[in-house]
Order: structure tokens, then sequence, then C-alpha cells
């Protein structure tokens, strides 16, 4: 997470919220921080992340080039747990 261009706060996120405890790093040295920055962003990019919206209620995926209507390099077992997951009440299992 990125607060203003010279701090920058390293930490995870999980979900759900109620189940977590995080902790983070703040760095406040500029070099240090524009470092990070640049690093983040070219992991971010579209040549090494997938950019996933939604769009009339479906999930979309994109690499910059190419856009997808179901998750690109997930094999079918893995999209049929994703499916399971979604249609079973595992939510009051947690």
């Amino acid at each position: 997470m990125v607060v203003p261009s010279e701090r920058l706060l390293l930490g995870g996120t999980a979900f759900p919220v109620r189940l977590s405890i995080e902790q983070g790093v703040l760095a406040t040295e500029p070099g240090l921080t524009a470092q990070l920055r640049a690093i983040f962003e070219q992991q971010v990019s579209g040549t090494r992340a997938w950019q996933v919206t939604l769009a009339n209620g479906k999930l979309r995926w994109s690499d910059g080039t190419r856009t997808y209507d179901s998750s690109p390099k997930a094999s079918a077992g893995q999209k049929f747990q994703a499916w399971l997951a979604k249609v079973l009440p595992l939510d009051s299992q947690l």
C-alpha cells in the first residue's frame, strides 16, 4: 500500500479480515521507496499479472493485450474447485 510518494507500507492482506492479524513495515527513506515502487509497478504490469475486472456481473481477465471471459491459466480441476467454493455455503464454516 502506498501512502504518499515518500512513504511506503509493506504488508499483506488476508481475507476474511476477521481472521487476520496483519503486520507491516513502514519505509520512509525516499530512495528505498522509489526502488520498491518501481519493483511493485513491474510486478503488477500486464506481462506479469492479470488485471481482473467485473463487467456486466462477470469477471474478465486481461494481460494488457488480450481479454478472457474465464481464468486463462486455470486447469479444469481448478475451475471446478472455484465453482464448488462458489455454490457451497462455506462462509458459515469459517
